[in-house]
């Protein structure tokens, strides 16, 4: 299958339920590994789609990105919780800003950034 921009980056698309979100976490976590920059890759998804004033993408975009670096805080605290692990002071921030306060970024960039240190953490 191939894996699509959209796929990656909006949760909600026909191409993301194809690949489905564990495949895509995964890819997105891959590509963060490999020190590319999501926020510019996102930029650039809006920019050829001509959608970089289109809110309803970019919320979409954003809630998608939410999700995941949900899912990662999740499973470092899995981890954490089995004794596989220790959580970072960056972890422990951002658990309470994803679950407990319900806090979660709103702007793109905020959201882009905090699943790219999540993941690097």
């Amino acid at each position: 299958m191939e894996v699509t921009p959209k796929a990656l980056l909006q949760g909600e698309s026909t191409d993301a339920k194809k690949l489905g979100a564990q495949e895509a976490l995964a890819v997105l976590k891959t590509i963060v590994s490999n020190d590319y920059d999501v926020l510019k890759m996102v930029r650039k998804y809006l920019r050829e789609k001509n959608a970089q004033k289109d809110t309803g993408r970019i919320t979409e975009i954003v809630n998608t990105f939410n999700s995941y670096s949900k899912a990662v805080l999740q499973e470092k605290l899995d981890a954490f919780k089995a004794g596989k692990g220790e959580l970072s002071p960056l972890s422990v921030d951002m658990v309470k800003k994803f679950f407990k306060t319900n806090n979660a970024p709103a702007k793109l960039e905020d959201a882009v950034n905090a699943f790219v240190s999540i993941v690097k953490d």
